[in-house]
């Protein structure tokens, strides 16, 4: 479960997009040009991500593709950030 989505970071709790995870998994968030702009291994629990691309720099609003691999099965969708 992912949330808030879509997510206002200004509005968001600690200005954070939550993901929640059963099991251990993967998670990985591409833009649109699918480029990884973050990515976590072997995590299980609620995780954030702060909106920040893997060297630090805060995304531009828009379109992401999530993709969570939990226990061999693979989950994808979107993500819509607004600010």
């Amino acid at each position: 479960m992912i949330y808030p989505n879509p997510c206002d970071r200004e509005k968001a709790h600690n200005g954070t997009l939550k993901i929640e995870l059963p099991d251990v998994s993967d998670v990985a968030i591409y833009n649109i040009e699918t480029y990884l702009v973050f990515q976590k291994k072997g995590v299980t629990g609620r995780i954030e991500w702060d909106g920040k691309n893997m060297d630090g720099e805060k995304v531009a609003p828009g379109i992401y593709f999530y993709i969570i691999d939990i226990a061999g099965s693979r989950h994808q969708g979107k993500i819509f950030i607004t600010k």
